[in-house]
């Protein structure tokens, strides 16, 4: 895929990398507007499983809409897996734990067909707005009041400004009442003349 603005879902590097990219690309084109989903497949060679609960605090956790699986590589060997999601479901995220953490090699094919297997079986998308609704803030009915006086007469000053700033400019007659334009010719009235 050659654009611009194609970001690969899978980053990192190992054993069918291009394959693994490929499935879950189509998996996100095909069923992510479907589950309301995005998955990212993230490999970390040689590195411990902290460098998974970093990537989940860096990215604070995805998106609502994300399912992130951070793997752990070392000599061709699955060290460790550490799912994140907002999905409520945390049944989804151990399964996707055990069966990756259950392969018999770095093989990021499998890997990316056992998460999107269980995505697609388990993914519900974290409805924020009826979890957060209580975080409302209502305003008292003097401070709107307060609020639509201040723009209101914010609003009539700069009217009055912009109005009166256009009635000097033509006061001035900058622009004469005698003079006809059309297109790149001017003709004045007083003297029939036509000017270039």
């Amino acid at each position: 895929m050659s654009s611009n603005f194609y970001t690969p879902s899978v980053i990192g590097s190992g054993k069918y990398f291009s394959e693994a990219t490929y499935f879950i690309d189509t998996w996100n084109s095909i069923n992510g507007s479907v589950k309301e989903c995005r998955i990212w497949l993230l490999v970390f060679n040689n590195k411990p499983i902290q460098a998974g609960y970093d990537q989940e605090n860096y990215w604070c956790g995805g998106n609502m809409n994300e399912v992130v699986v951070c793997v752990g590589v070392n000599k061709n060997k699955i060290e460790w897996c550490h799912p994140f999601t907002w999905c409520e479901n945390d049944s989804m995220k151990i399964r996707i734990r055990n069966s990756i953490m259950n392969l018999n090699d770095s093989n990021l094919l499998s890997c990316s067909r056992i998460i999107g297997q269980e995505v697609f079986k388990g993914f519900k998308r974290k409805d924020f707005e009826k979890d957060f609704r209580y975080l409302s803030i209502e305003l008292p009915m003097y401070i709107v009041l307060i609020i639509f006086v201040v723009v209101t007469l914010v609003t009539l000053g700069l009217m009055f400004k912009f109005i009166t700033n256009d009635v000097k400019n033509h006061v001035k007659n900058e622009y004469p009442q005698n003079k006809i334009s059309v297109g790149k010719y001017s003709l004045l009235r007083k003297n029939n003349d036509l000017k270039f």
